[in-house]
């Protein structure tokens, strides 16, 4: 193979690891640079969603770097070009191309891809290839619907954690004993995983107000592409280590906290989970939904079922954008 480290894409039929192994050969060998993923979907039999998805892990491995190419809203240049999600800007910025002030927009950020692998043959040993046309630009906004960009590769690109790390501190709230212990272990927790994102970072603790007192606040960089570009710019968290479910009356009073202290999204570590079913009033998974249903209030739980889940690698922004998307979208 021109580049052997392709091997390492197990998920993937061994001829469709040569078509993109003879791929990246001719585009070494034509000097492309920023090229879209339209051109391997024309260039081989691969469909869309495959061709995204291998290049994407061909990023992943080290054989392509992407590129986020922002495009001015002014002039339609390519005014920056940045290689993660969240250096993306969120807000206005200056064109250095026509000098005027504008806000990326997801339709006019493209991605595209470059070689920064060298094929193991030399230059004369590769199969010259046909001219090859130009394709259109694929925008983040398109690229989105695909399945393994929205659901694998933006949440393992922008959640990293040291799962040793992580584990010790699970111990430490499984042998908490005092309840000053269960609630200062399973806050200590929720941050640790919290500022283990790049969406989230927790800007406050144990922060008192008139009628109640948050344990953590955390602030949400709605970067494109992720799940959360309409949940404003703060979430509260509640952190409950008891041996017992969270109720319906907890829940209704972490919907009120949400309501008083602005936001839209509150999240709940409860280590026993919350009661009940949602077809029984009295039972906190009837109040979420009431809550989600009556005031558009989204209320996430995380139990030490998902925490167990997570030490053995579970992606936790996975695990959320799929609790949210239950909300909304289950009966």
């Amino acid at each position: 193979m021109y580049f052997p480290k392709l091997k390492k894409l197990k998920d993937f039929r061994h001829s469709e690891l040569v078509n993109i192994d003879k791929f990246l050969a001719q585009v070494f060998e034509k000097k492309l640079t920023r090229f879209s993923p339209l051109l391997l979907t024309k260039e081989s039999t691969m469909p869309f969603e495959q061709s995204i998805e291998i290049l994407l892990k061909c990023s992943q491995i080290g054989v392509l770097k992407i590129n986020y190419e922002i495009e001015c809203t002014h002039c339609g240049n390519s005014d920056r070009v940045v290689d993660k999600l969240e250096k993306i800007p969120l807000e206005e910025v200056h064109c250095r191309v026509c000098d005027e002030f504008y806000t990326p927009d997801p339709k006019l950020v493209w991605i595209t891809f470059d070689l920064i692998k060298k094929p193991k043959a030399k230059k004369k040993e590769i199969i010259p290839s046909k001219k090859i046309p130009p394709v259109q630009n694929i925008s983040l906004e398109k690229i989105c619907h695909s399945h393994y960009f929205s659901e694998k590769f933006v949440p393992k690109e922008l959640f990293k954690i040291d799962l040793e790390e992580y584990k010790s501190i699970l111990v430490a709230v499984k042998e908490a004993v005092t309840a000053d212990e269960k609630k200062k272990t399973l806050e200590n927790l929720s941050e640790y995983v919290f500022n283990s994102t790049t969406i989230f970072e927790i800007v406050d603790a144990d922060r008192r107000t008139n009628t109640a007192e948050i344990d953590r606040i955390a602030s949400i960089k709605a970067i494109p592409a992720t799940f959360v570009q309409e949940w404003g710019s703060y979430l509260i968290i509640e952190c409950k280590n008891w041996e017992i479910p969270v109720g319906s009356k907890e829940i209704s009073r972490l919907g009120d906290n949400i309501d008083k202290a602005g936001c839209k999204v509150g999240v709940l570590f409860s280590k026993k989970g919350v009661t009940g079913r949602s077809n029984n009033d009295r039972d906190a998974v009837r109040e979420i939904r009431s809550q989600y249903e009556r005031y558009r209030r989204i209320i996430i739980v995380f139990s030490e079922k998902d925490l167990n889940e997570i030490a053995e690698g579970k992606n936790f922004l996975t695990m959320m954008e799929k609790k949210y998307r239950d909300l909304r979208f289950l009966p």
